[in-house]
């Protein structure tokens, strides 16, 4: 990759991480105030229905809305500012009339939601959450439309530093609410943060000069809103469905003993945040360098060849170190207050099962970039049915055996066996898999299993008596400094560490930093 292709990735990767640590001490703060118990399972189970389009609109519309106003320029001119001002409006309509139907109908799905409950949980207090989560829905929509735009002018850090507001705004509402609307202080807070995230980009964009004025509403299709909805609904559908299959997860979870919901869902967030790091950096720097590249096969071959690299470089290792140290982890983050013995137990098994699938997850994110570049959203859509089926199954038999474990080791099997359908088919359609050298990632398999043997045995040689942040320290830093000398010993192809590094000191040590690379 070139210079400052690489200085952006290391920036954005150290912003990503900088906000993502916010994010775990918003987690940090709900297990102390929470725990792992009924009444938390109970809200991110109720959250799991409005999830199903939450969860999916930001990064639909980042998938079409990219690509769409890349056709017109300028990027605020005229025919932009139309289609930005329609889309705002259609979109709004839209979800408030999502949410009127969720009203509408709310004594039934909230009947269906606390079929399985203790009585001890009024019919309000599930009401409210419900409430909250279906209103959220409408500034969620307008994050990702103003999230997309921003995007298109290439302000990542401020798109990655949105989230710092978001996580504050949270822990806030934990702090000063808690004691008289339990959990419900949780939701309150996620749609103030919303808010307050809209509310923000677009200031930053009216200063930018998108300034959309009292146009008329146009509900005729053009052909720019047409090829809009061809790239949005597939994505979105497929996003939607990959939310089913946690809500079914979730499902099955509460079948089993009390806490195992929200033992879930604090592992998948710790998972959500390597995805957001370390995978989505990698992906949003592949998508942008192939979309250029994607009628030269050889140059998005040998794009796509360093790009599955360095994912396996990054991500094996991280996998490794969440397998031997993700108790530890858990314990800083989350092991006070409310969150037991039992929470930590169940957590720490969810997280070791998710974690097998990370690989699986980020091959299976670039590969979809892959597609959409070639503005196919159909293969993706229907992989991502086909291994939803797949997980669901999965689920209900490992779940039988192994509980807890089982759910999340068939969430990483499907993941790991989609990823795999997709190189497949990728290879047959683009050929741009032909130049992949599949060795150098076996080399980097095989080191990162020395590297588990080593944290492994560091782990054991550790004294018991000292303190889980210690011990994290001393892991990874020692086993940062190991793969890195094995990494320059073995000579992976296409990934030269050394140069790397001193690419990245001339950066920051002899050149200052160009407000032009961001």
């Amino acid at each position: 990759m070139k210079k400052n292709i690489t200085f952006l990735f290391v920036v954005i990767i150290m912003l990503s991480l900088i906000a993502k640590l916010s994010g775990l001490i918003r987690e940090s703060v709900t297990g102390y105030y929470f725990g792992a118990g009924e009444e938390l399972d109970i809200f991110y189970f109720v959250y799991s229905i409005p999830e199903l389009f939450m969860t999916g609109i930001v990064a639909a519309l980042s998938i079409a809305i990219i690509p769409t106003l890349s056709q017109k320029e300028p990027l605020f001119g005229l025919d932009n500012r139309r289609f930005i001002f329609n889309l705002v409006i259609i979109g709004s309509i839209f979800f408030v009339f999502i949410c009127l139907l969720a009203m509408l109908f709310s004594h039934s799905i909230i009947g269906f939601l606390m079929r399985n409950t203790s009585d001890k949980f009024s019919y309000s207090f599930v009401y409210n959450v419900y409430l909250i989560s279906m209103i959220q829905l409408i500034p969620t929509f307008l994050l990702g439309v103003l999230q997309s735009i921003v995007t298109k002018q290439e302000k990542y850090k401020t798109v990655t530093l949105i989230s710092i507001p978001f996580n504050a705004f949270i822990i806030l509402s934990i702090l000063f609410y808690s004691d008289h609307l339990g959990v419900q202080s949780i939701g309150l807070g996620m749609l103030g943060a919303v808010l307050v995230q809209v509310l923000t980009l677009w200031w930053i964009l009216r200063k930018d000069g998108l300034n959309l004025q009292s146009y008329k509403v146009d509900f005729k299709f053009d052909s720019t809103m047409k090829n809009f909805m061809y790239l949005l609904l597939p994505v979105y559908f497929g996003t939607i469905i990959q939310r089913v299959g946690i809500f079914v997860d979730r499902t099955i979870a509460s079948t089993l003993q009390t806490g195992s919901i929200s033992a879930l869902s604090y592992a998948d967030r710790l998972i959500q945040m390597v995805i957001m790091i370390v995978i989505n950096t990698i992906g949003m720097i592949m998508f942008s360098k192939i979309s250029s590249a994607k009628d030269d096969p050889s140059h998005s071959s040998e794009i796509m060849n360093k790009s599955i690299i360095f994912s396996f470089a990054s991500i094996l290792p991280i996998t490794c170190y969440l397998l031997v140290y993700g108790r530890d982890i858990i314990n800083i983050l989350f092991n006070r207050g409310e969150f037991d013995e039992q929470a930590l137990n169940l957590t720490t098994m969810a997280l070791c099962g998710y974690s097998i699938g990370l690989i699986g997850i980020c091959i299976r994110y670039l590969l979809n970039r892959v597609y959409f570049v070639h503005n196919n959203v159909k293969t993706p859509t229907i992989n991502t049915i086909v291994f939803c089926i797949v997980n669901i199954v999965l689920s209900i038999i490992l779940a039988r055996f192994f509980s807890l474990l089982g759910i999340a080791i068939a969430y990483s099997l499907t993941m790991i066996l989609s990823s795999a359908a997709l190189v497949i088919d990728v290879h047959k359609r683009y050929k741009i898999m032909s130049s992949i050298r599949w060795g150098n990632c076996v080399k980097i398999a095989l080191l990162s299993a020395v590297l588990l043997g080593f944290w492994m045995m560091l782990n054991m040689l550790l004294p018991n008596g000292l303190g889980s942040l210690v011990k994290i320290v001393i892991s990874a830093i020692s086993g940062a400094f190991l793969f890195t000398v094995m990494l320059s010993i073995v000579k992976v192809e296409g990934l030269n560490v050394m140069q790397f590094i001193r690419q990245v000191q001339r950066k920051f040590v002899r050149n200052p930093v160009r407000k032009e690379v961001m």
